[in-house]
């Protein structure tokens, strides 16, 4: 077994590749690379003129709100970059916002965006929502877990789900979210047809927030998961009613799934 590269070595191997278009550089992994700032400038301007990369996992690497900035400027000039990892950056409000801009770029088309345990918060979520407002948009998969983006976040996030029918999987855990987030959710499933997963764990949802989204399930089709765990749920039927029609949908059979709902529904009031 070869031993491991020093990460400075690595990290200029990497470099080096990014400029040349190496076959290698079609996924990027700077996890915890510990970037000095003269590198990040390096990278972000080697990523300009990148034509091979399609995923870039930059977590934890302390870029914050101006090596965010950098980061989206450079993908401007770069059309091939289609997932971006971002978590665990202290990236703030300025910096999702320059991040949510980048989604609304034809050029771009990310397709997964994670930012998750980075200080998003209200703000940011409400830049993201705005940006998911287009029906053009290319995102399918959304990352913000531990990102404090609360009830509003949860709402700005839920609105554009009336419209939006290219996202596929919302992962929100663990961001202070309680009942009227989840109700907002739950009343925009009933027009979504193609979110897969909502995970909405370790929140601060409680019984009304539970119902509001089990109500949302015997209407949509499409759900297969949608995640509760750690929340304020006391009612267990609630939890296990979400548990069957998630399961059903799961089945994959949106004609037959309105009926085998009402089978269940009526089973489950004995």
């Amino acid at each position: 077994m070869a031993p491991l590269l020093p990460k400075f070595i690595r990290r200029r191997i990497i470099l080096r590749r990014i400029r040349n278009n190496d076959e290698s550089t079609v996924e990027v992994d700077l996890v915890d690379a510990h970037l000095s700032a003269s590198m990040k400038r390096d990278l972000v301007d080697a990523l300009r003129r990148n034509t091979v990369a399609t995923t870039l996992w930059f977590t934890g690497n302390d870029l914050g709100d101006d090596g965010a900035l950098e980061v989206v400027d450079s993908l401007r000039h770069n059309g091939t970059v289609r997932h971006l990892i971002l978590g665990v950056n202290g990236i703030g409000t300025r910096g999702a916002e320059a991040v949510a801009g980048l989604l609304e770029e034809r050029e771009t088309r990310l397709e997964v965006l994670c930012m998750g345990s980075n200080d998003v918060g209200e703000g940011g979520a409400r830049a993201l929502g705005e940006a998911l407002s287009s029906t053009d948009s290319s995102l399918k998969e959304l990352y913000l877990r531990n990102c404090d983006i609360g009830d509003k976040g949860a709402l700005s996030l839920a609105r554009p789900l009336s419209k939006n029918a290219g996202l596929r999987d919302i992962w929100l855990g663990g961001n202070a979210i309680s009942d009227d987030g989840a109700k907002a959710f739950a009343e925009a499933l009933g027009y979504n047809e193609a979110v897969r997963i909502l995970d909405l764990s370790n929140n601060d949802i409680g019984d009304a927030g539970g119902e509001a989204l089990m109500e949302a399930l015997t209407r949509n089709h499409t759900v297969f998961k949608i995640d509760i765990e750690g929340n304020r749920i006391q009612d267990e039927r609630i939890i296990a009613d979400i548990t069957a029609l998630t399961e059903i949908n799961a089945k994959g059979d949106p004609s037959r799934a309105g009926e085998l709902k009402e089978e269940y529904l009526e089973r489950s009031k004995r």
